[in-house]
């Protein structure tokens, strides 16, 4: 929940989560542009460290001028199969 309200709030992510975009991923993020119908929105895949676990934590989200879609939380398995 807290993640999430940094994003709602526009805040940085502490470095403690260690937040890092994975680069790559072109298909997902093509889908969820085809989903949305806007080609030119910007995907971010974040990695994020929880309770000193590795960085098998996964967030995806789409900022906008107004919202933060929420379009993934999970581990690499459970969003990536």
């Amino acid at each position: 929940k807290y993640i999430i309200q940094c994003l709602i709030e526009d805040k940085t992510i502490p470095d403690y989560f260690y937040p890092h975009a994975l680069e790559g991923l072109k298909d997902l993020k093509k889908q969820i542009k085809r989903q949305l119908n806007d080609a030119n929105m910007t995907i971010i895949i974040l990695e994020l460290y929880f309770d000193g676990h590795n960085g098998d934590h996964l967030l995806v989200y789409v900022p906008t001028d107004k919202t933060v879609f929420l379009a993934g939380i999970g581990t690499h398995s459970e969003l990536f199969g």
